[in-house]
């Protein structure tokens, strides 16, 4: 996929599935920012105190737990 990408030649990159999967892979592949909906989101919410994610998938449960963990707000 990160060959395609760049053949584009975008200025930056959003994956636009809220687990940002990939994320990590294009970063290290790609030149350009790269920028998942479920890190920006976090993001946006963690700047007004504490919040909470609300899924209507219940497998998805654990991925999101570890994702938010991963990050600065975990």
């Amino acid at each position: 996929m990160a060959p395609a990408i760049s053949a584009q030649a975008p200025d930056g990159v959003i994956v636009a599935a809220f687990g940002d999967p990939g994320i990590a892979a294009l970063r290290a592949a790609l030149t350009v920012p790269v920028v998942g909906i479920g890190e920006a989101s976090i993001a946006a919410a963690a700047r007004h105190g504490d919040f909470a994610v609300i899924t209507t998938t219940p497998l998805l449960v654990e991925s999101i737990e570890r994702m938010i963990a991963s990050t600065p707000w975990g």
